[in-house]
């Protein structure tokens, strides 16, 4: 029989209550800390001690579900009739699931309407922590959560709202000038949010009510474009990172005209800007300005020098800051054959964990800072009187990464002369020197497929579109290598062209013939399906035909080397001789 009760509970005495007496019934009085008397009636606990016997403020209504289980829930209620038509609506949503009008998770869905929404926003980011998502990006949906949803007015989980969401960002876009990417990380937050609530292991909505808020167009509302860094500008960055903590010092002053509005104020001259054509002699006058103190000057040469290495790494591992300042000793490996990196998961954005290689130029740079931290670590411990260390802790960073890094490669743009924004509009920052890497990587004609290796990325297109700058693409140079076709000739290509002899197409599958079975006896044979060197925004991978053979012309060291990635063997089979990990060295 489904009935509506208010339950008893027991709590201990506070401190100083008065037993009392009524008509046979001990009772307790007492002062609340508000001031007010409150009297409770004497019970016995299940230890044996005096207690206060209390019952709750609202009603619990008690029924059987649809499956005829035994239920107790909250109404919320205060008073009985309240409770009562509490319970009577529970009674009719267990009527239309027997009669099959409700299912399972809708009534659980109905069930947390109610709940408040910070309950089920909590409960959300538990989630993704559950998941392993990074704790900023979890401090960032529960800002972009708890902001939209106060603004929205959204107390409980049934306020939730598609168009209202909608309306509040259009709203924003107006008012505040909310940037079409912004507009997309909101809206993803809460659509996350939404299929997370309508799963069936939660089953908090029955359906999504945020995949109809349309996404804004980010190409046609570009607020930060970057753009890449030419191998000139990159060299004069370099040249800044290591003389200006130096230079700073050395910065030439201007008097100043205007009376300073302090009268006891003694800054009647002011610092100019360090200029890139000056940047040499300002190093020089910074070593006389410091003259008396070598120590401060050792450590911003120091720190010159480090700094370089972290850009150096930034533009030829394609690393992410983050990711480059969270490396240890442990995970490299400077002296083998084939220098890399092995990326924790944990540390790297997409969480599978990598093997960046390196070029020996770097990972001789990279030995040379850390022989000079173990150097200065050792000088240290001897005038401490320290046990002097052998080596460095494994567990030691690879390189320092300072974290005021984003402003401190401002300053050193200026200083190098180099603009933040283009004549394009597009900026600079220190993540546009991953977008330096790629571009560099296509402009040296490294395949899609290894470019897209080497950036680590899931998709092809991010590669293409996004990290490659169409600046540094030499468009003009490749329609130079396209055949000549002169109008009053006899239809012949012209055999010589700025960048050498066409053949025949003929003639040109017969070499690809030859030079693949040269290399059949020192390529290994692959599983037997096609080679996925070339891939396409779908995801597809494209078999190569017999007349599609080729070799790839790569960059090392300022020369030009042939690298045969694929070719056919005598059984019909595809060969390839490296991993991603080899491809992606010899990119670089």
């Amino acid at each position: 029989m489904a009935s509506v009760y208010r339950p008893v509970y027991t709590k201990p005495f506070p401190e100083g209550a008065e037993i009392i007496d009524r008509d046979g019934t001990q009772y307790a009085r007492w002062i609340d800390r508000h001031g007010k008397k409150q009297t409770a009636r004497i019970t016995t606990g299940n230890d044996g001690t005096p207690k206060q016997l209390r019952q709750s403020a609202s009603y619990v209504a008690k029924y059987r579900d649809a499956v005829g289980r035994l239920v107790k829930a909250s109404t919320g209620c205060r008073t009985k009739e309240a409770a009562q038509q509490r319970l009577n609506e529970l009674l009719r949503e267990v009527e239309q699931v027997k009669a099959g009008v409700l299912t399972d998770e809708q009534l659980q869905a109905a069930d947390h309407r109610a709940a408040p929404l910070s309950a089920s926003i909590n409960d959300y980011l538990a989630h993704l922590k559950a998941k392993d998502v990074t704790p900023a990006r979890i401090k960032q949906t529960r800002t972009r959560l708890e902001k939209s949803a106060t603004d929205c007015n959204w107390k409980t989980l049934g306020d939730v709202s598609g168009p209202v969401l909608e309306a509040w960002l259009s709203e924003r876009r107006e008012v505040d000038d909310m940037s079409a990417a912004n507009w997309n990380a909101h809206r993803s937050a809460w659509v996350g949010f939404g299929n997370w609530a309508k799963r069936r292991t939660v089953a908090r909505l029955t359906l999504n009510p945020f995949t109809e808020v349309p996404r804004a167009n980010e190409k046609a509302d570009p607020r930060r474009k970057r753009r890449a860094m030419t191998a000139e500008e990159f060299g004069r960055l370099l040249k800044a990172a290591r003389l200006r903590p130096v230079a700073e010092s050395g910065r030439k002053t201007l008097k100043r005209d205007e009376k300073p509005t302090n009268a006891r104020s003694r800054q009647t001259w002011k610092k100019l800007d360090l200029e890139y054509a000056d940047l040499e002699e300002a190093h020089a006058r910074g070593l006389v300005a410091l003259k008396n103190s070598p120590d401060r000057v050792a450590k911003l040469e120091q720190d010159g020098r480090a700094r370089q290495l972290v850009y150096k790494l930034l533009v030829l591992t394609g690393l992410r800051r983050k990711e480059l300042g969270r490396v240890t000793l442990a995970q490299c490996e400077l002296d083998g054959p084939t220098p890399h990196i092995n990326l924790n998961a944990v540390d790297e954005k997409n969480r599978e964990g990598n093997t960046v290689p390196l070029r020996q130029d770097v990972a001789a740079d990279l030995s040379r800072h850390l022989t000079e931290r173990l150097h200065a670590l050792q000088t240290a411990a001897r005038q401490a009187g320290r046990p002097v260390p052998v080596r460095l802790a494994p567990t030691e960073r690879l390189i320092h990464v300072p974290t005021g890094l984003v402003k401190i490669f401002d300053r050193d743009l200026s200083a190098a002369g180099i603009p933040k924004r283009d004549d394009r509009g597009r900026t600079l920052d220190v993540h546009a020197l991953r977008t330096t890497f790629c571009s560099m990587l296509s402009q040296a004609g490294v395949p899609l497929r290894t470019a897209q290796a080497a950036m680590r990325h899931s998709d092809p297109s991010l590669t293409a579109n996004v990290y490659t700058d169409p600046k540094l693409i030499n468009v003009s140079g490749a329609l130079e290598k396209l055949p000549n076709w002169p109008l009053d000739g006899d239809g012949e290509i012209e055999r010589e062209s700025a960048t050498g002899t066409y053949a025949s197409d003929a003639v040109a599958q017969e070499i690809a013939r030859n030079l693949a079975s040269a290399l059949v006896p020192v390529l290994g044979p692959n599983s037997g399906n096609g080679c996925a060197n070339e891939s396409f925004g779908d995801n597809r991978s494209k078999t190569r035909t017999e007349d599609e053979m080729s070799a790839t012309r790569c960059g090392v060291d300022g020369n030009r080397r042939e690298a045969i990635e694929v070719a056919e063997g005598h059984d019909g089979r595809y060969w390839t001789r490296t991993s991603d990990l080899i491809r992606v060295k010899d990119a670089l």
